[in-house]
């Protein structure tokens, strides 16, 4: 078997991105690779290719959430295609575009809408929560005293095993009532930078098109 030149992992690392946008197994993969290069890769330069598209994902490798994580993941490999794309000379690299083929898109589009429909899914929860979070900043910032002292703060959960303490940042207003210290809780927001409009998270991670053609 021909050894592989930078060019061809290049290539290659672009093709495992196709077939990770549209979900193939392995099989699947290593077929559609083998056909795009005009012959067999081994199972062994499939996966280094493949661990080195995920080493290379710093952000979801620390990441616990998993709806965070497939984010990061998508957000990753659209810059990893690009930089590739941008940084190639290579003439397979630089007129390959998944969407032009169109046996593949024929056999596979129905994991990429079912699976992007599902994250859409996933993301309206997410959005949700962080409005729904939000949105209690602004009512307890509202029933607090106007020259309270507002401070961010970092606080232990408590689990013995707990390796992301500190938690926060926490908002709490400080402010003194009859000559006691008072204290509340604000949120997870700092109240003195609310910025954003309402929904605008959903303008930023759900793409119009998905919202509108299910």
């Amino acid at each position: 078997m021909l050894k592989l030149t930078e060019a061809d992992k290049n290539y290659i690392k672009l093709l495992i991105l196709d077939c990770e946008t549209f979900h193939l197994n392995k099989k699947e993969s290593l077929a559609y690779i083998s056909k795009k290069l005009n012959r067999k890769i081994s199972t062994n330069s499939y996966y280094n290719c493949k661990r080195e598209i995920s080493d290379n994902d710093l952000i979801a490798n620390f990441i616990s959430n998993s709806r965070w994580e497939k984010i990061s993941t998508i957000l990753h490999n659209i810059a990893l295609r690009n930089r590739i794309l941008n940084s190639s000379t290579d003439t397979r690299i630089n007129s390959h575009y998944v969407w032009n083929d169109p046996e593949f898109v024929s056999k596979y589009s129905d994991r990429f809408f079912a699976d992007s429909y599902a994250l859409v899914e996933q993301t309206n929860h997410m959005v949700a929560r962080i409005n729904s979070q939000r949105d209690l900043t602004s009512r307890n910032y509202k029933s607090i005293p106007s020259g309270a002292t507002i401070r961010e703060e970092h606080v232990k959960c408590g689990k013995p095993d707990c390796s992301r303490c500190k938690h926060g940042p926490y908002y709490y207003a400080y402010w003194k009532e009859n000559g006691k210290l008072k204290k509340k809780y604000i949120g997870t927001y700092d109240p003195r930078k609310e910025t954003w409009k309402e929904n605008d998270l959903e303008t930023i991670f759900i793409p119009g098109h998905l919202k509108t053609h299910k």
